[in-house]
């Protein structure tokens, strides 16, 4: 009897210990994720103003280049979804 609750006790410890152990590995990848940021921050916040402004010039500039990219895939997919409509339309009356 003893033994049997020794074993139980025994497998529940290392239960919780697994779960410790996990719960320290995902704070340490959290706390490494804000040590990155901070960084990150920092170098921002060294920035002058004239080279800020050349960023958010080149950030603006990928977004116009991915707004018309995204309004012609957009485009492209309507008009092919368009044509298959057309195409299925047309061999529904043929049968």
């Amino acid at each position: 009897m003893f033994n049997f609750l020794y074993q139980r006790l025994l497998g529940t410890i290392i239960e919780l210990i697994n779960e410790v152990e996990s719960e320290i590995s995902s704070r340490q990848a959290l706390a490494t994720k804000l040590e990155n940021d901070i960084t990150t921050y920092k170098r921002l916040s060294e920035l002058k103003k004239s080279e800020v402004e050349a960023v958010v010039q080149a950030l603006r500039g990928e977004l116009r280049n991915e707004g018309r990219r995204s309004f012609w895939l957009g485009f492209l997919v309507k008009l092919m979804f368009f044509a298959l409509g057309l195409v299925g339309g047309t061999l529904l009356k043929l049968i």
